[in-house]
């Protein structure tokens, strides 16, 4: 993909959906925080073992949209499958406290 049909593509996008941005952005923000309180509750509770429970939120979700957000945004990607989704989401779940449990 080119420079310019990125360009075409990224406006498209924005020029489709008015106010998108402003209607999904703060959403998206508040979501990404109930992880980082939840990860935060279980390394208080004894169940994680994390002294930066924000970037070990960062981490997951890193590793969750490495497949099911930015390959669709960048590459034009369909979806995951629900079978693929089901996988992407039980395997960062699984790194995840491989490296914190």
């Amino acid at each position: 993909m080119t420079r310019r049909s990125c360009r075409a593509r990224c406006d498209r996008g924005r020029h489709s959906f008015p106010g998108a941005r402003a209607t999904w952005w703060p959403a998206w923000g508040e979501r990404e925080e109930s992880l980082t309180v939840w990860i935060r509750a279980a390394a208080a509770d004894g169940r994680l073992k994390t002294s930066d429970p924000t970037f070990a939120s960062q981490q997951l979700q890193g590793l969750v949209k490495a497949f099911v957000f930015w390959p669709q945004v960048t590459m034009g990607q369909p979806p995951l499958s629900k079978d693929e989704q089901r996988q992407v989401a039980e395997s960062a779940v699984d790194m995840l406290l491989a490296r914190y449990a």
